[in-house]
């Protein structure tokens, strides 16, 4: 009987586990310094909306996120910075994160952050999700006060 070296032996083993490694998503570290506003933005990605219009919400804002006066309204709070996620609901149980949440700092993660909105992939096509991350999460922030009303 031929007797195998180890490393033969571990192989398939060390491979599984390489593999079972990779498909664990890493979560990505939140910037959790003090922020003076928590923006949750949505996009409707119903069944009713087709590419055009669903690039369109992205556009507008794209475009308020490359406004001057945004920067200037940011760097004017306490903190000079906001956080902000984006997610496209397509009915009260289909909603998808496009965006998870980040801080906006400077006009230059404005920009940045306005370029990659105009690009985004749509995740939610008529109601069906086309990845598995569940809609928005909770924000990593205190919240201190609320600017809408809870059933808004």
């Amino acid at each position: 009987m031929a007797v195998l070296p180890m490393c033969f032996l571990l192989r398939p083993a060390f491979l599984a586990a390489a593999l079972v490694t990779a498909a664990i998503p890493v979560a990505r570290a939140v910037d959790v310094r003090p922020v003076d506003v928590q923006l949750v933005l949505a996009v409707d990605s119903s069944s009713s909306v087709d590419m055009d219009e669903y690039y369109l919400q992205l556009e507008g804002y794209a475009r308020a996120f490359t406004n001057p006066e945004l920067w200037d309204a940011i760097r004017g709070g306490t903190h000079g910075a906001i956080a902000v996620t984006l997610f496209e609901w397509a009915g009260p149980r289909r909603q998808e994160i496009n965006f998870p949440w980040r801080v906006l700092d400077s006009a230059a993660a404005l920009v940045a952050f306005a370029e990659e909105l105009a690009v985004a992939p749509r995740l939610v096509i008529g109601g069906k999700p086309r990845s598995a991350t569940p809609s928005p999460t909770p924000s990593p922030w205190p919240r201190p006060r609320r600017a809408a009303p809870r059933d808004a």
